[in-house]
């Protein structure tokens, strides 16, 4: 018996989940990375400078930027809030200056890892507003993928697009659905 379960073992292999090395100290990075939201403040210097300033998820997972392979749920769940947390934090300090600005949280489905929050002023604006196509609005916001209570807030909405990559790099998935988050004001 032992014997047969050795040998399947190898063929069941690919099918089992493997743990994360470091798995509590890599939550705790992401952990106090979520936590600091509320106290690092937008660089106004260099969004006034460049006209736009995003932030990528945080360390560790960045090394993976790029890759088709996806966070465990509880540490993409902490991401989330992190970037949430970081969006109204930005939101109340761009309020401030007075101008017109573009900010919002991109969810990319295929590359969980490039997610990130955008800001942009001036002519930057339109540059952002234009970066994806459109896609089909009866797409569903998939809350079993991005379950996370914070997500759920009906003063948070999700427009589906589509980024197309670029055509000269071959492993960039085409066609990557994006969930584009804002604060609905209206």
């Amino acid at each position: 018996m032992n014997r047969m379960l050795r040998l399947s073992g190898k063929s069941l292999q690919s099918f089992v989940k493997k743990k994360i090395r470091g798995g509590k100290r890599v939550f705790q990075i992401i952990e106090n990375w979520r936590e600091s939201a509320s106290s690092v403040s937008l660089d106004l210097e260099r969004l006034r400078q460049y006209q736009y300033v995003h932030e990528r998820v945080v360390h560790p997972w960045d090394v993976y930027v790029g890759s088709k392979i996806s966070p465990p749920k509880r540490f993409r769940d902490e991401i989330i809030l992190g970037l949430l947390k970081r969006y109204e934090h930005w939101d109340a300090q761009l309020q401030k200056l007075g101008e017109p600005y573009y900010l919002k949280v991109w969810l990319f489905d295929k590359t969980f890892f490039e997610s990130q929050i955008v800001v942009a002023i001036r002519e930057r604006i339109q540059w952002y507003e234009n970066i994806f196509s459109h896609a089909d609005r009866k797409l569903v916001f998939p809350f079993q993928h991005f379950a996370n209570n914070a997500v759920k807030s009906p003063v948070f909405q999700w427009m589906p697009a589509f980024d197309d990559g670029s055509p000269d790099d071959v492993d960039y998935p085409q066609r990557n659905l994006v969930w584009i988050g804002a604060v609905n004001r209206h």
